[in-house]
């Protein structure tokens, strides 16, 4: 079979932009920043995409906190106390009698906006005021080209994103550059209230935390400190063939007065390390070197000589979400839900239960550096994992929910008691070791696993009646709305477990070393996944999850198709997605959803069924011209989505360990190249 032509794969599906799309702004990044532009290439509207998908600049180090009352300072949040089988366990999941604090430390710190860069022009121009439009993403290379009209005068702009600094570089040409007629303007906003915080993550006004103050200036370069509250950051701007102004407070403009070109580059820091002497050819050539590595890398697919709409419309997700993947979730913390785009409806913070989603993919489409770089917060934080567990009266550690950078966990009368991400670090390092075996990697990462493990063996409860370890209340499955106190045994955690404990044993005959002394007993005597009727309901004390818990995550078949399922029965299982595709309220639902009932139906060899619930067409499954999925106002791009299909769709292309081999429908002719099974 012939090597699959990546770049003439990835360039039939460039993005094209002809007319304005508040859902379709476009992001160029290095996987730890993103610059989202619209028509212009720039940030010139942000208004009109505000609500929709809003206009970011954000990085990885970009946080921020609002000044503390100082009411607040010094108070401790109160817990709410748990039964959990003889123990009393604290959470931080109650607000009543301290809401002001419990509301400050959910908001705080959050993702901010590092500074909005458009074109300004002198006569008033509107986003109707723009023709002729012509945007092209050139995802192969990471270029964002747009071309216009404004007037009649034509313009065009050339926008990437620098990869070995955070920083935007851009060239522009046009007549209307002359006599300053249209300028270039970078505005440094203040942090949007609280109620905006989720999306647009920016204030568009002066107010007296919001500083900048300029630190160096010489011919083609200005150095700039900035100052939100407390949050510091510096900005460098270098520029040619133009001169630089400071209309008023926190702005700057760009203008070359006597030319129809204009190129700069402005890097962000949370360091004083910003660069004099970065051009727009740095930053094409930068772009160009990692996207072409990036693509010609790793796993493909090759859909182009299937005779199947729906083998095209997968083609043109997996190009897009690729690089989606690429730009918004290679950082050392677990990328936020919205990457680096925009700011998720958690004011930008990580949720750890979504990082198997973001990040398993990496590993099985043979690109397991990305999937690493995201342990990096588990090994430098596992102190505060320690606190939470020690806190509670466990072993080990306990791995959080919601995270800031600095994996300080986020009150919730939810979060706090999910439990499912606790084995995402165990899975996700199985996945890395598998596509590229060494010891010096189990070693890295045995403590992590196994202080996950020997907190997971610790939050098993003994039931003398049955002699069999229950993974008992109270706790909150990845379908979230069961209560706490109700939940037993819920068959995705419980098989997760299961699963997790299983690899670690794994892990130790690798590497020679004794595994902790209570698993075997555990093993032997843990409760087996829960069957009434003939189907496996969310968890045991839910015999009508199919009438009356028939939304949100049908999380039970997880248990089967992203984990192995070692101890489900096949039968049972196709009993439970029958059911789940005949009742299932579809609009609770949310992206990864589809993934997770894809790789169940592709394990039981229903491919057809796998490639239809991949595609449901259904509000949360619906992809922007951009790849990105809409899921309300306050998560405008659900990342979840795109990487999650990136998981499913490798999943059809190379099986499993125990169905291993192309699940596409038989008649498919599909060309697979770099992709791993998954476990």
């Amino acid at each position: 079979m012939s090597k699959i032509n990546r770049k003439a794969l990835v360039r039939r599906h460039s993005i094209v932009i002809t007319e304005p799309d508040k859902r379709a702004p476009l992001t160029v990044g290095n996987g730890k920043f993103g610059f989202t532009a619209d028509i212009t290439g720039l940030q010139t509207f942000p208004s009109y995409y505000r609500y929709e998908q809003p206009l970011c600049t954000l990085a990885e180090w970009g946080w921020h906190s609002y000044p503390m009352p100082d009411y607040l300072k010094g108070r401790e949040l109160m817990m709410k106390g748990y039964k959990t089988g003889e123990r009393l366990v604290p959470y931080p999941a109650i607000a009543e009698g301290q809401a002001p604090l419990y509301i400050y430390r959910r908001e705080n710190p959050h993702r901010f906006h590092l500074g909005m860069i458009g074109l300004r022009f002198v006569e008033k121009t509107e986003i109707e005021d723009i023709a002729d439009i012509q945007q092209e993403l050139d995802m192969y290379t990471g270029a964002l080209t747009s071309r216009f009209t404004v007037r009649g005068e034509r313009v065009e702009v050339k926008t990437y994103s620098m990869q070995t600094v955070d920083a935007v570089a851009v060239s522009i040409k046009s007549s209307l550059l002359k006599f300053g007629n249209m300028r270039v303007k970078i505005e440094f906003p203040y942090v949007a209230t609280p109620s905006d915080i989720n999306a647009a993550a920016a204030e568009h006004s002066i107010c007296e935390g919001n500083k900048t103050k300029d630190v160096d200036a010489s011919s083609g370069y200005m150095k700039l400190r900035r100052n939100i509250d407390d949050s510091e950051y510096y900005v460098g701007i270098n520029y040619r063939k133009t001169s630089i102004e400071n209309p008023r407070e926190n702005t700057y403009e760009l203008v070359n007065f006597f030319g129809d070109e204009l190129s700069f580059v402005v890097q962000f820091s949370d360091k004083e390390d910003v660069k004099c002497g970065l051009t727009f050819e740095d930053a094409v050539l930068e772009s160009e070197k990692m996207f072409e590595n990036f693509w010609e890398n790793g796993g493909i697919i090759d859909f182009g000589n299937v005779d199947d709409a729906r083998a095209r419309e997968l083609e043109d997700r997996m190009v897009k979400s690729l690089y989606i993947a690429r730009i918004n979730s290679c950082s050392e913390t677990p990328p936020c839900e919205s990457g680096f785009t925009c700011n998720s409806g958690w004011w930008g913070k990580s949720h750890l239960e979504m990082h198997y989603w973001h990040s398993a993919h990496f590993a099985t489409w043979n690109r397991s550096e990305l999937c690493e770089i995201t342990l990096h917060g588990y090994l430098e934080h596992m102190d505060k994992c320690k606190a939470i567990a020690t806190r509670q009266g466990y072993r080990g550690i306990r791995i959080p929910k919601i995270i800031d950078r600095e994996f300080q966990e986020s009150p919730s009368d939810i979060a706090p008691l999910l439990v499912w991400q606790q084995p995402h670090p165990t899975m996700l390092c199985e996945l890395i070791y598998r596509a590229n075996p060494s010891r010096e990697f189990l070693e890295k990462y045995f403590d992590l696993i196994e202080q996950t493990c020997e907190f997971m063996l610790d939050f098993l409860i003994y039931d003398e009646k049955t002699g069999k370890y229950n993974l008992d209340a109270p706790y909150i499955p990845a379908q979230e709305y069961h209560r706490a106190d109700d939940v037993k045994n819920a068959v995705y955690e419980l098989e997760y477990w299961h699963f997790a404990l299983n690899i670690y044993k794994e892990w130790c005959n690798r590497l020679g070393k004794a595994p902790l002394a209570d698993i075997d007993e555990k093993l032997s005597c843990l409760a087996p996944p829960p069957v009434i009727d003939g189907k496996y309901p969310a968890h045991e004390n839910c015999p009508d999850t199919f009438e009356n818990y028939n939304l949100d995550h049908p999380s039970m078949l997880c248990a089967y198709g992203v984990l192995p399922g070692w101890r489900m029965d096949e039968k049972i299982v196709r009993n439970t997605l029958d059911k789940i595709l005949e009742c299932w309220q579809w609009d609770t639902t949310w992206g990864w959803d589809y993934a997770l009932l894809s790789m169940c139906a592709a394990k039981l060899g229903e491919s057809e069924t796998s490639v239809d619930v991949l595609l449901k067409d259904t509000k949360k499954n619906t992809y922007s011209k951009n790849g990105h999925v809409y899921q309300y106002p306050g998560l405008p791009c659900y990342i979840d989505t795109s990487n999650s299909f990136l998981l499913a769709l490798g999943f059809l292309a190379a099986g499993c360990d125990s169905r291993p081999g192309c699940l596409f429908p038989k008649n498919w002719d599909v060309k697979v190249e770099g992709i791993l099974k998954h476990v």
